[in-house]
């Protein structure tokens, strides 16, 4: 398949995820948000070296793909949601797009998103799923695909695991219409 055909909620949490990938969108702060803390301790403090040196600032339409020092844990995308006070819908589509641009550059076929960012905005979950659905698809999808002779060495990127502990029928229903569109 050349584009995401998957998405699926867990209620799993960052913590205790044990894929190849995790996607953790940020915002553009001056330091590492305490909720990934556990995970920057678990992977030799990684993340808050990216933020401390700058290699990675959260602005928007910007990612940072980071080895992992985790057992089951491959590699961190780390994405830009922009300014808290400024993100929306659309800062959440060009995060979850960009992140999935860089796991097609490592060509896994699965990988995990984390959620925890929602409960700094007042958006609606349900547009928020439907944003992340859409731009998963979207920034998935492989037009060459289609042109390449040697189609088997392709690698698909298939399921992308939604990491959510909040209201799961609101995260399905956007997630739905965002898969439909």
């Amino acid at each position: 398949m050349p584009w995401l055909t998957n998405v699926k909620l867990s209620k799993q949490k960052i913590n205790s995820y044990d894929g190849k990938v995790l996607i953790l969108p940020v915002f553009q702060e001056e330091n590492l948000p305490s909720i990934l803390q556990n995970i920057d301790n678990k992977n030799g403090s990684i993340l808050s070296k990216a933020f401390k040196t700058k290699y990675f600032t959260g602005k928007t339409n910007t990612a940072l793909t980071l080895v992992a020092n985790q057992d089951n844990l491959d590699f961190i995308i780390l994405s830009g949601l922009g300014k808290k006070d400024e993100c929306g819908f659309e800062e959440i589509r060009i995060a979850v797009g960009r992140a999935i641009k860089n796991i097609q550059k490592l060509k896994v076929s699965k990988a995990a998103l984390d959620t925890s960012f929602i409960n700094e905005v007042d958006l609606n979950l349900s547009k928020i799923a439907r944003y992340t659905a859409y731009a998963a698809v979207m920034a998935s999808y492989n037009f060459l695909y289609y042109n390449q002779k040697k189609k088997k060495d392709y690698i698909s990127f298939d399921l992308l695991e939604i990491l959510h502990s909040g209201n799961l029928d609101l995260w399905q229903n956007g997630i739905n219409t965002g898969l439909a569109i």
